[in-house]
């Protein structure tokens, strides 16, 4: 990571011009409510202060830089004043430390000290910044070369030493950082920026320019928020291409971000296609930034994604959208991994950009823990029937993805070159387009008899209507997902079905059982003797599958084999 922003930085110097020191070393600063400027005539002594709207520049002007306890330049802030001892001594500190950098007798801190708060009492809930003009002239017009050395022998870490970069290879003075105060996965590496020994990880000017400017670059046009983290998307070498792209000069959004990193929010599906187009593979890093600590962390670095992944996963975004839904990777890592924002997600992430191969049998166990939950949710959101289809994108996104195997026809290709849900006229059908993912008598078998007790708890609700409402059938009940899905359990739906087949027809719910039978017999013929049965977890999802799946036309027809009851 860390050659790969120096590599940006150096490009961002050479195409975009040398940025001083102190504009690439400040942080970005908030917006504060008004300047105190302190105005000192050092020949007589005088101090006179002047409350001024406030204006960011004024970092700038000051040659302002705070790190913990350190302090440079000439400025102070004061946030949310109160009469608090511990909190004065703090700003009088900061007072003494700006005039001694100002070179000038700290017998004035009380004095500047008095006038300040004099301002200040007078709103103290506002935030205010106190500045400095030394005989009229501002600090970056005196000490602009004095802040420039403080900056990097006290940060930088300047040393005597002439050293082999670590980055460039050339030898020349070394400057002991990395410049990112954090814990980096390039630990493995860069192991040690303790001291100027023999073993610490150490760069020269060029580089340590070059890191500077590329991180101020990366922050401004590759960085983002995205998948619940702060993520960077680097590619590994940087040219006129990219930063055509990455700084929106070649874009041709249906949004209206700032920069294209932004595209991560709204469209991800239209940024992997930009990222597809470019000629390097990216980095993704995601990482932890808190304003309120000085330490930096990657929490997941997913390396090397080639062009044509991000180019593949558009698509498959684009595919498995609709016109009401917009399919994200999101939606796979909510099921698999329980959100966007654990360590397990990234995992996820940087399977799919690469391909990997995704257990199956964790798969199914995670869909169906997910499917229960949706089932019995009391402020249940989504019917089972549209939390399948979101499972059925999802497992068929992941095997044209080549993380799973055995996709199967969930949507194919229309006359305008977009994509519809496929539909099918028979059983024999679906199981013959789909041969794929149906390449064993099992999974028909599951799926019939999935497809028939679907049918049973129509009939059932309609069975046990009373005033032509129908309540929820005790098939639904928790039992059916406390089974084992094992040959005991196909034989125990079978036996059930088909005794409420001839309840139901006797009752006068049910016309014909012409269609319930034959699909009964044909499933008790594809389960055979039970052998080699599915694991547990595929043999429940594909029962469900069943009673989820439309087949045949939609127009209600009670003696067809389909889940006609739900509409």
């Amino acid at each position: 990571m860390i050659d790969i922003i120096s590599n940006v930085g150096k490009f961002s110097r050479t195409h975009h011009g040398e940025k001083e020191l102190i504009d690439i070393w400040q942080k970005p600063e908030k917006e504060f409510d008004s300047i105190l400027e302190v105005s000192i005539d050092t020949k007589n002594n005088v101090v006179n202060v002047i409350a001024k709207e406030f204006n960011k520049g004024v970092f700038r002007d000051s040659l302002f830089y705070q790190q913990g306890n350190g302090h440079v330049g000439a400025l102070t802030k004061i946030e949310k004043f109160k009469e608090d001892s511990k909190l004065i001594q703090k700003i009088n500190k900061k007072i003494e430390s700006s005039l001694n950098f100002l070179e000038i007798t700290p017998k004035l801190v009380n004095e500047i000290s008095e006038k300040v708060f004099e301002k200040v009492r007078i709103a103290p809930s506002k935030s205010y910044i106190v500045s400095f003009l030394k005989d009229g002239k501002k600090p970056i017009d005196l000490y602009l070369d004095k802040f420039n050395n403080e900056i990097e022998s006290t940060y930088l870490n300047k040393t005597k030493l002439i050293k082999e970069c670590h980055l460039c290879g050339k030898t020349d003075i070394i400057y002991d950082t990395a410049i990112y105060n954090c814990y980096t996965m390039d630990k493995e590496i860069y192991f040690n920026t303790d001291g100027p020994d023999s073993n610490s990880f150490g760069i020269c000017k060029e580089c340590l320019l070059n890191l500077l400017q590329g991180r101020d670059y990366t922050r401004d046009y590759l960085s983002s928020y995205w998948a619940d983290s702060e993520v960077m998307i680097l590619p590994h070498n940087y040219d006129n291409d990219m930063d055509e792209i990455f700084k929106n000069e070649k874009l041709s959004s249906t949004h209206s971000e700032s920069k294209l990193i932004d595209k991560l929010r709204l469209s991800e599906e239209e940024l992997f296609e930009d990222l597809g187009r470019l000629n390097e593979p990216v980095d993704i890093v995601f990482f932890e930034d808190p304003k309120t600590s000085s330490e930096w962390k990657i929490t997941y670095h997913i390396r090397g994604v080639l062009p044509s992944r991000f180019k593949l996963i558009s698509d498959l975004e684009k595919k498995y959208s609709s016109e009401k839904y917009n399919f994200r990777l999101r939606n796979i890592l909510n099921i698999l991994a329980g959100g966007s924002s654990s360590n397990e997600s990234k995992r996820l992430l940087n399977t799919i950009f690469h391909g990997k191969k995704y257990s199956r049998n964790l798969f199914f166990n995670k869909i169906l823990r997910n499917y229960q939950k949706n089932h019995f949710s009391s402020g249940k959101k989504i019917s089972d029937t549209l939390f399948m289809d979101n499972v059925h994108a999802i497992y068929n996104f992941l095997a044209d993805c080549g993380c799973l195997t055995n996709g199967w026809k969930f949507k194919i290709k229309n006359s305008n070159g977009g994509y519809e849900m496929a539909e099918y006229a028979s059983i024999d059908e679906f199981f013959e387009k789909n041969n794929e993912f149906f390449d064993t008598d099992q999974k028909k078998a599951w799926f019939l008899i999935g497809n028939v007790y679907s049918s049973m708890i129509y009939y059932s609700k309609k069975y046990h209507s009373s005033n032509g409402s129908m309540n929820e059938s005790y098939l639904e009940k928790n039992f059916f997902f406390g089974k084992k899905y094992d040959y005991k359990t196909f034989i125990y739906f079978v036996n059930k079905c088909s005794d409420l087949i001839i309840k139901y027809k006797s009752g006068g719910s049910l016309k014909s059982d012409f269609f319930l039978n034959a699909a009964i017999t044909q499933a008790r013929e594809y389960i055979g003797n039970g052998k080699d049965p599915l694991p547990a977890d595929e043999a429940k999802y594909i029962f469900f599958w069943g009673m989820q799946q439309r087949i045949g036309k939609k127009e209600k027809n009670e003696d067809t084999l389909t889940n006609e009851g739900e509409q």
